[in-house]
């Protein structure tokens, strides 16, 4: 009897009337820990058609050799994981190097701890809804950016508590 979403853009890309009840994360999981000076960041998404994993390395790449990111993790598994990681060791061993394919992870909290800012990519095609990695960055005290696709616009207010970037472009991100 009643539509239920957890954001207000899969309402309206579906054309309904509903309720929207936002997705939660256990704020209890997250200790944050003082880093050791590094800046790392990170990207917490499966390897598919629905993430823009090219966008986040390209634009990790341009970070890493301009020496602005320490390391680059990618947490996460799926079909296109090996093309991603094949597309980084063309680019160079060194930034080969700086790059941490970590696969599924069941502790993400510790890999947040070393991260200073958490990324998700998100594609045009298959837009975003609430995403727990984003809810998570920002549980673990990291600075959330995201395209501003789908729903991030409703839990990220760009340059209050994140930043929202442009669609397909690592330049913007």
């Amino acid at each position: 009897d009643l539509v239920i979403a957890n954001s207000k853009a899969g309402l309206e890309s579906y054309n309904v009337k509903g309720e929207v009840i936002y997705n939660a994360v256990n704020t209890e999981r997250f200790n944050y820990i003082e880093q050791n000076g590094e800046f790392n960041i990170i990207k917490v998404a499966n390897f598919t058609d629905y993430k823009n994993h090219k966008m986040f390395i390209d634009a990790a790449v341009k970070l890493v050799d301009n020496k602005i990111v320490d390391k680059v993790f990618l947490a996460g598994d799926g079909i296109y994981k090996d093309k991603y990681l094949k597309y980084i060791q063309e680019k160079s061993k060194f930034v080969f190097s700086k790059f941490n394919f970590l696969g599924s992870v069941s502790n993400i909290e510790t890999v947040l701890n070393k991260c200073k800012v958490g990324i998700l990519c998100s594609t045009i095609q298959y837009s975003e809804g609430i995403s727990n990695s984003v809810l998570e960055y920002m549980a673990a005290g990291l600075v959330p950016v995201a395209t501003n696709i789908g729903a991030s616009s409703e839990i990220i207010e760009n340059t209050k508590n994140g930043y929202l970037v442009k669609a397909d472009s690592a330049d913007d991100l």
